[in-house]
């Protein structure tokens, strides 16, 4: 991953399969999908555009994510990684670094 991660992104991918796909490794990320819609081209498929947010919900500044499992929280933490998420259905825990503030 980037060193930091922007809080828009425009994507375009030619077919509806290969945006979906790049939606879904946006999505690991923390981004949110606005809006999404086809661009046509003239005897071929459409391109697709999609306009995409990091959620808001605890991702401001971060520099690195990942899941980890419950019991490896402890140790993230204490390596200055913070909690921005849990799920109970996936039995992870979304860990996120952040930069350092100025000064």
């Amino acid at each position: 991953m980037s060193d930091s991660l922007q809080k828009y992104l425009v994507l375009m991918r030619p077919g509806y399969l290969a945006i979906q796909e790049a939606l879904n490794e946006f999505y690991k990320l923390g981004y949110k999908v606005k809006a999404l819609y086809p661009h046509p081209i003239p005897n071929d498929s459409p391109a697709w555009y999609a306009f995409i947010e990091l959620d808001d919900t605890g991702y401001e500044n971060v520099t690195n994510l990942k899941d980890v499992p419950p019991e490896e929280v402890d140790a993230h933490i204490v390596e200055g990684w913070q909690i921005a998420s849990a799920s109970i259905s996936t039995k992870f825990v979304r860990m996120v670094k952040r930069r350092k503030p100025d000064g």
